[in-house]
């Protein structure tokens, strides 16, 4: 028999300050979830989750999780909205409104050019890709 794995909507936050700096949603234990940003913290700290979290742990402090909701996978992305709004201060770290904000998650996207650039740039030095499907295959 299958066991059904539990949805969770998290909150980190410093130990000793309670104020939630991120909420999140993950399919993974909250323990293995905490490691993840620990280790992503130290290797990327490209967002302001990792920088917070990369600060709190330069400073000597450290960084907990807590459960704030068990969900079910459909309607993980709403309750994860609801969460990130309740808790919405600017202290908070999370760079989207939640729900996977069309698949970015957490990192913020930063373009470099523009869109017309960037179709002008694929035609010029892959002819070869000339559809979204041979994109996603390359």
């Amino acid at each position: 028999m299958a066991t059904l794995i539990k949805h969770k909507i998290y909150a980190l936050f410093e130990i000793n300050n309670p104020d939630i700096r991120y909420v999140g949603y993950t399919k993974n234990t909250l323990k293995q979830r905490l490691i993840e940003h620990k280790s992503t913290a130290k290797t990327k700290r490209r967002t302001r989750r990792d920088k917070w979290i990369w600060s709190v742990l330069m400073a000597g402090g450290d960084i907990d999780i807590i459960l704030v909701e068990e969900v079910k996978y459909r309607n993980w992305e709403e309750r994860e909205i609801f969460w990130i709004e309740f808790y919405k201060s600017d202290k908070l770290t999370n760079h989207q409104k939640g729900g996977n904000a069309g698949g970015k998650g957490g990192s913020p996207i930063k373009f470099e050019m523009s869109l017309e650039d960037c179709m002008k740039w694929l035609r010029e030095n892959c002819p070869q890709i000339d559809s979204q499907s041979k994109f996603y295959k390359a």
